[in-house]
């Protein structure tokens, strides 16, 4: 899975580039949200790729509230610094459950 990500972030650069430039004004942006199909499987530098082409297509407002959805299992203390190096400036931690068993049944970390 992880082997197709950065195709993934490249066809959502393009789409965000398209959309940004078939817009006729640029068009502001109050939130980014990152969520679903946990995320936080994205590097910083990915991350930052993402936000970096929103910022050039459209207009994103000082104060924007940018946020990712994490498990807590796939992110460190040197992954959450890149994240708010990149501008991530919100993290929703997604626990499913606090019990070993639970989380089995799951296939959750």
């Amino acid at each position: 899975m992880q082997s197709s990500i950065p195709a993934y972030v490249d066809s959502l650069v393009k789409e965000i580039e398209q959309v940004g430039t078939s817009a006729k004004e640029s068009l502001p942006v109050h939130t980014v949200f990152f969520g679903g199909g946990t995320p936080s499987l994205l590097s910083p530098s990915q991350a930052g790729k993402i936000l970096a082409s929103v910022s050039k297509n459209f207009a994103l407002l000082p104060g924007a509230e940018i946020s990712l959805e994490a498990n807590p299992g796939t992110v460190n203390l040197e992954k959450l610094q890149g994240y708010q190096a990149a501008g991530i400036n919100r993290i929703s931690f997604g626990v499913q459950s606090f019990h070993d068993a639970e989380l089995k049944f799951l296939e959750r970390i």
